[in-house]
C-alpha cells in the first residue's frame, strides 16, 4: 500500500480516538499519524473537544427513564408536566457543547491546510527514531567522505567532482541501505521531515563552500576529514535546526581533539557508565529524556567504533604523530573510539 497522506490519514481521526474497528485502512492512517506531528497535533485537539463534549452532558433525574417506559408500557403519553425540563444552565451548557462541534469542523479544516505548526512536542518513541534517522544519515555521509580521502587529498586532480548534491546522493543511497528508509518519503511537514532535511541541506552546504579547498591542484593533504566535515555539518545543521535539536560528535574527554566538541556531564557519565562498560552491547544506543540548557529534551548517544581506516590517526603505535599532526591514540579495531550524541528538545529554545 503506499503511503497515506495527511488528507487520507485525517478522514480516520475520529475512529482512531473512539476506539472502533481497525482495518487496514486505520492501521495504515495510525502509522501515519505517528510519524506526523501535524497529524498528531489534530488527535491530540479532537482528544481535548471529546473530553470537553463528555464533560457537557449532565442525566435527567434518575426516576425519568423509569417513567417513560412504564408509560410506553401502558400506551400512556408522557405529560408535559411529569418530564424533565434543562434549566437555564443546561440550555447554556448544551449550547457551549453545539459551539464546540461547530469548532471541531473549522479545526478540521484548518489543519488540512495550514503548515506544520512548529516544534510540536513529540512522543519518546517518534523522538527515538528520528534521532536514529539523523544519526544514521550523519554517518553515512562521513562514510563518503572517508572513501573519497584519496580524491580528496590528490594534488594533481583539480575538480574532484565532489560538490554539495553528489556528496549527497551517495550518503541517501548509504542511508536507505542501512535503515530501509526513503529520505523522499518521510512528510516533510513533519519534524522527522523537517529535520532530516536540515541535516541533508547542511551536508549540501558544506561540500559546496569548501570546494576552493578540496579542489586546489598542487596540494595534497587538505584537512578534510571525516571528523572535521561532520562537525562541520553539525554547527550549519544547528543553524537551521534554530533550537529545535542539536548533534555532535564527541569522545571521551582524553580522545578529543578539539575541545570545542568535548562531552558534557550528562555525555561524559554515558561514555563512563554505558558504552565503556564491558557489559553494555556493542553498538546498542542509549537515550533518556533529561533536563538539558534550563528545559526538557530527548537525547541519544550512539557509540563509535574504530574501523580500519580511523586507525590511519587514531591506531598504532601510540604517541606518534599522524597525517594531521596529533599523536595517535593507540586505538585497535573495534575498539570505542567516539559517539554520536543528539538532542532533541521537546519545546524550541528560539
Amino acid at each position: 500500500m503506499s503511503q497515506m497522506q495527511c488528507e487520507d490519514a485525517q478522514e480516520f481521526v475520529s475512529a482512531l480516538v473512539d476506539g472502533e474497528t481497525v482495518g487496514e485502512r486505520q492501521r495504515a492512517a495510525a502509522t501515519h499519524i505517528a510519524s506526523c506531528a501535524r497529524c498528531t497535533a489534530l488527535v491530540n485537539d479532537y482528544r481535548r473537544i471529546r473530553q470537553q463534549l463528555a464533560k457537557g452532558y449532565e442525566p435527567g433525574p434518575d426516576e425519568l427513564a423509569a417513567k417513560i417506559q412504564a408509560r410506553l408500557a401502558t400506551g400512556r403519553k408522557v405529560s408535559a408536566e411529569s418530564t424533565w425540563r434543562p434549566g437555564w444552565r443546561d440550555l447554556m451548557r448544551q449550547s457551549a457543547i453545539l459551539i464546540l462541534v461547530l469548532g471541531l469542523s473549522a479545526l478540521i479544516a484548518r489543519y488540512l491546510t495550514q503548515t506544520a505548526p512548529e516544534h510540536i512536542p513529540a512522543r519518546s518513541e517518534d523522538n527515538g527514531m528520528i534521532a536514529d534517522s539523523l544519526a544514521a544519515m550523519l554517518r553515512a555521509s562521513m562514510a563518503v567522505i572517508s572513501s573519497k580521502q584519496g580524491k580528496i587529498n590528490d594534488p594533481a586532480v583539480g575538480d574532484k567532482g565532489l560538490d554539495g548534491q553528489s556528496v549527497l546522493a551517495e550518503s541517501v543511497k548509504l542511508y536507505r541501505q542501512k535503515t530501509g528508509r526513503d529520505p523522499d518519503a518521510i512528510d516533510a511537514a513533519s519534524r522527522h521531515g523537517r529535520l532530516l532535511r536540515a541535516q541533508m541541506e547542511a551536508i549540501v552546504e558544506v561540500m559546496n563552500k569548501n570546494q576552493s579547498v578540496l579542489n586546489a591542484k598542487g596540494i595534497g593533504f587538505k584537512g578534510f576529514i571525516p571528523a572535521v566535515f561532520a562537525r562541520l555539518v553539525n554547527e550549519e545543521f544547528g543553524r537551521r535546526a534554530n533550537g529545535e535539536a542539536e548533534i555532535k560528535n564527541t569522545a571521551p574527554l582524553s580522545l578529543v581533539r578539539n575541545r570545542g566538541v568535548g562531552p558534557d556531564a550528562w555525555e561524559t557519565d554515558i561514555i563512563a557508565s554505558k558504552f565503556l562498560s564491558t557489559d553494555w552491547p556493542k553498538g546498542r544506543p542509549f537515550s533518556a529524556t533529561v533536563q538539558d540548557k534550563g528545559q526538557s529534551a530527548f537525547r541519544m548517544m550512539v557509540p563509535e567504533y574504530y574501523s580500519q581506516s580511523c586507525l590511519s590517526c587514531h591506531g598504532e603505535p601510540k604517541g606518534q604523530l599522524d597525517i594531521t599532526g596529533y599523536p595517535k591514540e593507540g586505538g585497535k579495531l573495534g575498539q570505542f573510539g567516539a559517539a554520536i550524541s543528539i538532542t532533541l528538545y521537546l519545546r524550541s529554545r528560539s
